[in-house]
């Protein structure tokens, strides 16, 4: 429970963190100085091809379209017919100066787009570089509360490395939306399923609809957009983990009703896990990308209600019960 709020409250500092960066002052000066600096330099680029476009007999246009060269005579645009009157020598001339022309043109254009990208990756650098220094220490003050957790330690510290990856991505949805980045850290909070930090003595549960599901758990799915996804948040327990390190009370006939169930519970008890996996997974003809939770230890006793008449004939016909070394059975 208590890493659960103490996640909970680092998704929410990331979340005030993400705006504070993309909205600091300081922080968008920077930003905008990279962006000065290289329109500086295309600027000048531009300002020297005129020129020299100027000493080559042309007049520089520019247009949404690009950038165009127009022949000059005596400092005059030329039009079509003048051009083509002229000596085929000095057209040629005229020509071999527009592709020189055109090719800078060309060359300015690529390196425009270069300089460009350089400068996303700057300011994704700034971005990620002022983020992770606010963040970064947060995450360091929760491993230091749960230094005694080794798994806690190795999952705090792919999360640490998953949030530097994925930074970039924060920061662009939340430009995009101010609630963009629910997505992504909703990632690291935690789904706690079961919670007996509040218990006195050991779990006793009683279950009246012994379902599948019911006992065992589930991976729940949603709707979206024509397809159908799941989330690690939607994983649910079922009666089996409520009951864990303790009793878990059954009617028998009920529990027999359903043969999933039944076979299900055996297997549990005789492996000592639980495994949460919904009915019919491994017998998909067309595979579904799904969640696999990882199996959880199990140490419960089951006692099943019944008559005394479908215990014998239970015990008959299934030759697992005697190994069941934990499932009893109470007589009414």
């Amino acid at each position: 429970m208590k890493f659960q709020r103490d996640m909970l409250k680092l998704v929410n500092d990331i979340k005030g963190n993400v705006p504070k960066v993309v909205e600091d002052k300081e922080h968008s000066q920077k930003k905008d100085e990279v962006f000065q600096e290289i329109q500086q330099e295309l600027d000048n680029a531009i300002k020297q091809l005129k020129e020299d476009a100027r000493e080559s007999q042309f007049m520089m246009k520019t247009s949404e379209e690009g950038i165009f060269f127009i022949p000059l005579k005596e400092g005059k645009p030329m039009s079509q017919e003048q051009f083509q009157s002229l000596p085929s020598e000095e057209k040629q001339i005229l020509e071999n100066k527009l592709q020189e022309l055109q090719k800078r043109t060309e060359k300015i254009g690529h390196s425009g787009r270069l300089m460009e990208e350089q400068a996303e990756k700057v300011i994704n650098n700034l971005d990620r570089q002022m983020i992770l220094e606010k963040v970064l220490p947060l995450i360091q003050q929760i491993k230091g509360k749960y230094a005694s957790y080794p798994k806690l330690m190795s999952y705090l510290d792919s999360l640490m490395e998953d949030l530097t990856q994925n930074i970039n991505s924060l920061i662009e949805r939340k430009v995009q939306a101010h609630e963009g980045t629910s997505d992504i850290l909703r990632n690291y909070t935690v789904n706690l399923l079961i919670n007996h930090g509040e218990a006195k003595g050991v779990p006793m549960v009683v279950e009246a609809n012994p379902s599948y599901y019911n006992l065992f758990g589930k991976v729940e799915y949603r709707s979206q957009m024509g397809t159908v996804n799941t989330h690690f948040t939607m994983i649910k327990p079922g009666a089996l983990h409520r009951a864990n390190g303790g009793y878990l009370i059954l009617q028998g006939k009920d529990l027999l009703a359903d043969p999933h169930s039944w076979e299900t519970l055996k297997k549990s008890l005789k492996n000592k896990q639980i495994i949460i996996e919904n009915i019919g997974e491994n017998f998909k003809s067309v595979p579904t990308i799904s969640l696999k939770p990882e199996p959880i230890p199990l140490d419960v006793k089951v006692i099943l209600v019944g008559s005394q008449q479908i215990y014998h004939l239970l015990q008959q016909v299934d030759e697992d019960l005697p190994k069941c070394l934990k499932l009893w059975w109470i007589s009414k």
